[in-house]
């Protein structure tokens, strides 16, 4: 199944109707990010409740600002709702300048990951998104600056999960 449209900000209503329909299709990944929703709204109402408990007015306070409060609120709780996705967690001695994965047994490589990184690599001990993949279990293409090329087999994905990485994983390695 495709990804479904899902909204990226709180009043995003076409967002919503994308997951309606994918929700009505029966597409795992709607009904995942239908729950994100459901949970984004369990998140507001907490948010507005803590807010509600405050003792008295402060400086500034004005039912302008309780809207703008509110509506930030709402963004919070979406964007707590969405999880941190899956991350990849380097540790290896070296620094990564290219991974790639391929569904496991393939040879159907997607992008270069480490392009989502700020400086294009990821350092020992460094963590980073991976986007456009779904859990699975794939194959990985780990490049190094020396021009070495490593692989590592099998490794399983999950949903909002970090997966590592290290030395004795690395396997066919060549230059």
């Amino acid at each position: 199944m495709g990804n479904p449209v899902a909204p990226t900000y709180y009043a995003d209503f076409s967002g919503l109707e994308g997951l309606k329909s994918g929700v009505k299709a029966k597409d795992p990944n709607a009904i995942r990010a239908a729950a994100q929703q459901f949970e984004s709204l369990f998140t507001s109402m907490m948010l507005k409740s803590m807010r509600e408990a405050k003792l008295g007015q402060g400086l500034g306070d004005s039912q302008e600002s309780d809207l703008y409060q509110d509506m930030y609120d709402q963004q919070i709780a979406l964007k707590m709702a969405q999880g941190k996705g899956i991350r990849f967690w380097n540790l290896t001695t070296a620094t990564i300048s290219g991974f790639q994965l391929s569904p496991t047994g393939k040879d159907n490589w997607g992008p270069n990951q480490t392009l989502n990184d700020k400086d294009k690599e990821v350092d020992h001990d460094e963590r980073l998104r991976i986007t456009g993949v779904e859990p699975g279990r794939y194959d990985a293409k780990v490049g190094y600056r020396d021009s070495r090329q490593c692989f590592v087999r099998n490794i399983e994905i999950k949903a909002d999960a970090v997966f590592s990485i290290s030395d004795k994983d690395l396997k066919d390695c060549s230059k």
